[in-house]
């Protein structure tokens, strides 16, 4: 797709890391989720970013009954916070989980709130044909995050990366 809010599609491999994830389903899932684990980041004194990706990401949750969704309408949304190499959990609510190394094609969004419902979505139409086009499959395999979104700030601008695991083999 041609807009400049996109950067070209690029593939990343993230190296191996542990997070600590949390899931809601409401009216507003998004800011429910990335709130709490923004704050439970701050209280733990884990801030910043880890190479390219914010310390805080999130994705849909996609596993709700039709009535949440149709009577109630409500969707779900869980947000992570990566931890640093060195950092245990003290909390017993918060289960730290690994992922190993993986590949991702990924997408970033400049100002990417300034119409998200057309710009995050066609941003991920934007990988898929770029898979598609290239022989690239998608990996989700269960053992890593099939996708995810990782937003931050920089020079007063907003940006957004999303990321979608590859089969590069």
């Amino acid at each position: 797709m041609e807009n400049e809010a996109y950067s070209p599609v690029r593939i990343e491999e993230l190296e191996a890391f542990r997070m600590v994830r949390y899931v809601v389903i409401s009216h507003d899932p998004e800011t429910d989720a990335l709130n709490h684990m923004k704050r439970w980041a701050e209280e733990n004194g884990i801030s910043g970013s880890w190479g390219r990706v914010n310390r805080i990401i999130g994705w849909d949750f996609p596993y709700l009954s039709q009535e949440q969704v149709n009577v109630f309408h409500m969707h779900g949304y869980a947000a992570a916070c990566i931890l640093p190499e060195d950092f245990t959990p003290s909390c017993k609510d918060m289960e730290a989980v690994a992922q190993e190394k993986e590949k991702y094609a990924v997408i970033t969004i400049t100002e990417p709130f300034n119409n998200p419902f057309e710009l995050i979505p066609n941003a991920y139409k934007t990988i898929m044909s770029y898979m598609e086009v290239n022989g690239i499959k998608h990996k989700p395999d269960g053992k890593c995050l099939p996708c995810f979104e990782s937003e931050y700030e920089k020079d007063g601008v907003s940006y957004m990366d999303i990321y979608v695991t590859v089969d590069m083999n």
